[in-house]
């Protein structure tokens, strides 16, 4: 999985040092429950104590290859080091494989890897933490959503970048009321239709995902909000997973709260 956030290679360095700790953690129970005798004992304990060196050895390995990859990929996209914001060049001549806009993995957790239509969309219209440059950014990445993001994959990708947009300190009004304007929610039911019916794990992942984008950003005007509720309503008896029922009508109980007020 490529990801294109500064703050994710901090979040990849601290994940490093949570699975050092723990495992010098036990290291130390060990040690510490170590008897000295009898020697069967003593023999037993020491391949225990071999076998978590062996696990903190990889683990470590595999965080700081996974952390030069996420690094690599960002001087590939931005052309600067994701921590000091310094130019940079990447450390290989040939790009990082995306995957085609037209295949589609069988998991999210499988290979949701970026695609080149995510990765032309948020080079033109988004920052270095992959929202939005502007009202007029976001618009644009809603009308690319709309004609070119056709995967589960992607869509995954887009409220992630939508989601973080909305969010941007100092224009939450603003960008809300351009995605409002520019029928974002419209879009997001339109998604929610094609996956809420399908029972397999990527289609139930990828609802609740959209589920909770739409319980996080509440419409601002209150015809948009009457809307979304009219529009999600004929999904409550087709919607699968129980979890995913629940969180649907916790969403529409909120708009409707949000109406009343």
């Amino acid at each position: 999985m490529i990801h294109t956030n500064a703050t994710t290679n901090v979040e990849y360095i601290y994940r490093a040092g949570r699975y050092i700790c723990v495992v010098y953690v036990y290291h130390t129970i060990l040690l510490l429950l170590l008897p000295t005798d009898p020697p069967d004992v003593m023999s037993s304990a020491a391949e225990l104590l071999k076998n978590l060196l062996i696990l903190q050895h990889e683990a470590v390995k595999a965080l700081v290859a996974e952390y030069h990859q996420h690094t690599e990929a960002y001087v590939q996209q931005f052309g600067v080091l994701p921590l000091s914001q310094e130019p940079a060049e990447a450390a290989h001549d040939a790009r990082i494989a995306l995957r085609s806009s037209t295949s589609a993995s069988a998991s999210l957790a499988d290979g949701c890897a970026v695609s080149d239509v995510i990765l032309s969309a948020t080079k033109k219209h988004c920052d270095a933490d992959m929202r939005a440059t502007s009202a007029d950014a976001l618009e644009a990445l809603l009308a690319t959503s709309r004609s070119d993001v056709k995967t589960t994959e992607d869509r995954v990708h887009a409220l992630f970048v939508l989601s973080a947009s909305l969010d941007t300190p100092q224009r939450r009004k603003e960008m809300l009321a351009r995605f409002e304007g520019a029928r974002g929610y419209d879009l997001l039911v339109e998604w929610l239709a094609v996956s809420c019916s399908y029972g397999d794990e990527t289609s139930r992942a990828f609802t609740e995902l959209l589920l909770l984008v739409l319980q996080r950003h509440v419409p601002a005007v209150s015809f948009t909000t009457k809307t979304v509720v009219k529009n999600l309503a004929p999904y409550k008896k087709i919607v699968k997973g129980r979890a995913n029922k629940t969180l649907l009508l916790s969403v529409i109980r909120q708009y409707r709260e949000k109406i009343n007020q």
